[in-house]
């Protein structure tokens, strides 16, 4: 549904808006795609704590892991993770190009790949863990670039209130 209806019928409607109105249109929500390695936790965030780690055992736990990954992100993989298949990162990707808009956050911040908006409550611990996804995201035009000022994943304000219960598995 969402290659194959979705995402051509938004496109067509941005396309439109944008021909339409000469302002800034803001498309924004949980896309349920991490569009790159650095927007998912075993991606560039698992290479950098290779990096930084001196413990052996850990070292090797790491590389075991992200040999385990390398498949996930080329697409070759016999497993489906939804939200970062080859195909819904290649359509979000033609999504941005063929409607002019960029990735706010992305445009703020190209480097940052250890901040995440989602949490999977099905494994224990991936807040406190930083074991998430971004794929929550604001979208503009291109040419609107100039105006934004600021984009952020608020992770201090948590998945959890003060007694402890769930609020969300997304960050604002």
């Amino acid at each position: 549904y969402r290659l194959d209806i979705w995402e051509p019928n938004i496109k067509k409607h941005l396309k439109f808006l944008d021909s339409k109105y000469d302002k800034p249109i803001i498309y924004t929500g949980d896309f349920n795609v991490a569009p790159r390695e650095k927007d998912i936790w075993f991606g560039t965030n698992l290479e950098f704590k290779l990096k930084d780690e001196t413990d052996p055992d850990k070292i090797k736990k790491l590389k075991r892991k992200i040999n385990s990954k390398k498949k996930l992100h080329t697409g070759e993989s016999k497993t489906i993770l939804c939200g970062y298949t080859k195909e819904e990162r290649s359509s979000f990707s033609k999504l941005l190009d063929e409607c002019k808009f960029i990735d706010c956050y992305r445009h703020l911040y190209p480097d940052i790949y250890n901040k995440f908006s989602w949490f999977n409550i099905r494994i224990k611990n991936s807040f406190i863990n930083n074991l998430g996804w971004r794929i929550d995201m604001f979208l503009i035009q291109n040419k609107f670039k100039n105006i934004i000022l600021n984009c952020d994943i608020l992770s201090l304000i948590g998945i959890y209130n003060r007694n402890n219960k769930m609020i969300s598995d997304h960050l604002p």
